[in-house]
């Protein structure tokens, strides 16, 4: 195989972090009082950072690296780096801390370093939350970071829910709900491009600004991101299932079977198998007369609204609780609960378990200091890059190689401009190349190229030129038909080897017999004629040739010059002492010059002196049979000159 062929074998994208890269599940967690929870040697492990670590938060996002240390973070309102100082430009992207879920940083598929925020405003304005894009660029600045957008606005009139969500197809959905109806609006950034025209999904219930508890709680995913929980404080929670193309919610079912006084669905964790959803009710018991929360299972398997009723377990309690806890699933795959004003972090320790067995561990692992809020960070969202095909650029190709594609790693069907079906392909046909795939999930993708044929091996007639002109071929001047061999390289990589055959096109030529009365002019093209003669000029033919035009002009006979003598219009030289001669019959007149031509236009003979003739012979050889042209000059009486012009027909 040639190295151009190589250069244009077909290959598929595989998208890695390099360099730049952070744990999508954080192997660190900031929380208030200076706490620090780490997970880099599997169990977590508590310490105290002494910054002033400024999260004092509902919400929080914390981007740790690939050895679980805190590179940047953020409440909403600012941006720090992992030395807890607001990076440059950083200061104000329009969130807020006491915003549910206020943030969501996702990193570019094709850019690393490019990072991007989404921040929301508390719900309770009177206009509503809005919705914020602002991006780092974390290679700016000696690699402290840099901001290159700043809190651009995307929409308002929201609640407090965020998620993002991950697209197959490439690219993320950051899914937020509006206030005052059941609008989902889905926003998709691709390609480092943000949709700014979202899809909505008109779905379950309306989240009102009156009342607060509607739209304060979470949205929250299963593991294969196709379910979210939407809970609200007010006492029911609803499920529906994401699509992952279209960007569509599709209504499951709602679940609104809290105790009496405890009915604030705040958050909730799916189980790492996706089996089972973990939430908590909240509220005032009545029995005990003071403020608890009770910590149950539900099985989600089936999205029936029945059978997730019938199935749930009450796991564990936490008594005297001041607001709901948020659950979190750890990157040890253990759900972990912080509830004020507890001073301990709470775990479900088996959580892919059923009902009791899933063992919650109450005051798990203590902090030192009470919680001063209950945020638990969201995790850093990986945009996709996904994985499809490239096609060759538009590329020439040696007629001896094929070009072999090769598709069978990706689990796609393929439609190709020209109706082939199949995921791999020999193309050794020049021409345009259009191949379109569609896998599983609707996904689709299309690339074209163009291909050229360089025929190296090619013997045809393929040269024409006109009679008398000539070709170089590998230096060499070709002026005669044959076939000639040629050599030469059209690049570094194909090799010229071809047989070309020269062939003339036909010489044309033209005659035109005319007469000219003496006296008068004969108009000829450009050409103004006053004697009998034979006249030439040059013309372009149909094949774009020189040819060669003739004009025989004879003077006109008229009634006067009837003692003119007779020319015959036919003759045999064929040596049978019959009608072997070509000359003037008449004795009154002397011939002292004759000229006879082809129809070529070319003299084949020529006589001076008294009674010229013409035997048949050109060049000691017997002419050919056909049409030759005439010119004698004549002597007459009393020694006038004349001149004729005219054919005659030589048969052999």
């Amino acid at each position: 195989m040639t190295d151009l062929v190589k250069l244009v074998f077909f290959f598929l994208f595989f998208f890695e972090i390099n360099q730049i890269g952070f744990s999508q599940s954080n192997q660190t967690w900031l929380l208030a009082d200076d706490i620090q929870i780490s997970f880099k040697n599997g169990s977590p492990e508590v310490s105290k950072v002494n910054n002033n670590i400024p999260i004092r938060a509902e919400n929080s996002s914390i981007l740790c690296d690939e050895n679980g240390s805190v590179q940047f973070y953020t409440v909403g309102e600012a941006i720090w780096d992992g030395n807890h100082k607001v990076i440059q430009n950083g200061d104000d992207l329009g969130g807020n801390k006491s915003t549910t879920q206020g943030t969501v940083v996702i990193q570019s598929e094709t850019n690393p370093s490019l990072l991007h925020f989404f921040t929301l405003e508390n719900a309770g304005t009177d206009d509503g939350s809005y919705l914020f894009h602002s991006i780092l660029d974390i290679s700016q600045n000696g690699g402290q970071g840099e901001m290159i957008q700043v809190r651009k606005p995307l929409w308002e009139n929201l609640t407090e829910k965020m998620i993002s969500m991950p697209d197959p197809c490439g690219g993320a959905w950051i899914v937020v709900h509006e206030r005052d109806n059941n609008r989902f609006l889905s926003f998709h950034l691709q390609d480092d491009k943000m949709d700014v025209n979202p899809i909505i999904s008109e779905i379950g219930s309306a989240h009102n600004l009156e009342n607060i508890y509607s739209w304060s709680g979470q949205m929250v995913a299963d593991p294969a991101s196709n379910i979210l929980a939407v809970l609200n404080l007010d006492g029911l929670f609803e499920f529906v299932s994401f699509n992952h193309v279209s960007g569509r919610l599709t209504y499951l079912c709602t679940i609104d079977d809290g105790q009496v006084g405890l009915s604030s669905f705040y958050s909730g964790a799916f189980s790492p198998d996706g089996q089972f959803f973990y939430q908590s009710e909240f509220g005032y018991n009545p029995n005990i007369e003071r403020n608890t929360t009770i910590v149950t299972q539900y099985a989600v398997s089936k999205m029936d609204r029945d059978s997730i009723l019938a199935s749930k377990v009450v796991v564990g309690y936490l008594d005297n609780t001041t607001q709901p806890p948020t659950f979190k699933l750890g990157p040890d795959e253990k759900i972990y609960l912080v509830a004020r004003p507890y001073s301990s972090l709470h775990r479900i320790e088996f959580p892919n378990r059923k009902g009791m067995d899933c063992h919650f561990q109450h005051e798990y692992l203590d902090v030192g200091s009470e919680f001063k809020s209950i945020n638990l960070p969201q995790d850093l969202v990986l945009s996709v890059h996904r994985n499809w095909f490239s096609l060759p650029s538009d590329t020439l190709l040696c007629s001896f190689d094929t070009l072999n594609l090769n598709f069978s790693d990706i689990d796609a069907s393929f439609v190709w401009s020209d109706g082939y079906t199949g995921a791999q392909r020999t193309i050794s046909a020049p021409g345009q190349y259009i191949v379109a795939a569609e896998d599983s999930l609707g996904c689709t993708h299309s690339d074209t190229f163009n291909l050229e044929i360089y025929d190296t091996n090619l013997s045809q007639v393929d040269t024409m030129i006109c009679p008398g002109d000539f070709l170089i071929i590998n230096g060499d001047i070709i002026s005669e038909a044959g076939s000639y061999h040629s050599q030469g390289a059209i690049n570094d990589d194909c090799s010229e080897d071809r047989t070309i055959n020269v062939a003339f096109f036909p010489q044309e030529s033209d005659t035109i017999f005319a007469t000219i009365q003496e006296g008068h002019p004969f108009y000829w093209g450009d050409s103004i004629l006053t004697a009998p003669g034979i006249y030439d000029r040059t013309e372009v033919d149909q094949n774009g040739c020189l040819s060669l035009q003739y004009l025989a002009l004879s003077a006109e006979n008229d009634e006067k010059d009837l003692d003119f003598p007779f020319i015959p219009n036919a003759f045999t030289p064929n040596g049978d002492n019959i009608n072997d001669i070509f000359a003037i019959q008449a004795p009154d007149y002397e011939t002292i010059h004759l000229n006879i031509f082809d129809r070529w236009g070319n003299q084949v003979y020529a006589a001076s002196g008294p009674n010229c003739q013409w035997n048949g012979l050109v060049d000691s050889n017997r002419a050919e049979s056909g049409v030759y042209l005439y010119q004698f000059i004549l002597k007459g009486p009393q020694g006038k000159t004349k001149q004729r012009t005219g054919t005659v027909n030589l048969i052999q």
